[in-house]
């Protein structure tokens, strides 16, 4: 027997063993910007839920007047269905959210809708809805309920029935 003894080794140990020396010498390539997805806010996203309902009555009058493009009338859909969101953000309790979702289901529902005399009507019920809302959600703003009564006295006419009928002249 010779002095030199040789541990006899597989053939597969030897792949494992060349694998693992290579996998911790070369390390696992990371593309860091995976881990840091960009969240884009979109330019007409509300900062709060009073601005969002500000948005909704301003943009309602200008849907129901017939003055927005399709692109402005997406953009209106987007603000409504960023009301629950913008509620949940908010101070609202639960039951008071849950009511600002089920208006935004409504007032989406009229903006999926064409423009119509009635539509305007219940539109301008909803966001009344909401601005009494707004006080609630911004408590630590004491001027939000002065505004809200304002913003509410402003948008509670209601239509006659003559105003809701369609005037057309019919000849014989």
């Amino acid at each position: 027997m010779s002095a030199e003894y040789q541990v006899p080794m597989r053939p597969w140990l030897w792949i494992f063993q060349i694998a693992v020396v290579l996998l911790c010498a070369v390390g696992c390539e990371h593309d860091d910007s995976e881990d840091h997805l960009e969240h884009i806010i979109p330019a007409h996203k509300p900062h709060n839920f009073a601005s969002c309902v500000e948005q909704l009555r301003l943009r309602g009058e200008e849907y129901y007047s017939g003055e927005l493009s399709e692109a402005q009338v997406d953009k209106l859909r987007d603000i409504v269905n960023w009301v629950p969101e913008l509620a949940a953000d908010s101070d609202l309790n639960r039951q008071q959210w849950e009511r600002a979702q089920q208006i935004s289901k409504e007032l989406n529902d009229l903006a999926s809708r064409d423009a119509d005399p009635k539509g305007r009507v219940q539109w301008k019920k909803l966001v009344s809805q909401l601005i009494v809302l707004v006080p609630y959600a911004e408590k630590s703003f004491a001027s939000a309920a002065a505004e809200s009564r304002r913003i509410l006295a402003e948008n509670t006419h209601v239509p006659s029935g003559d105003e809701l009928r369609p005037h057309k002249i019919i000849s014989f």
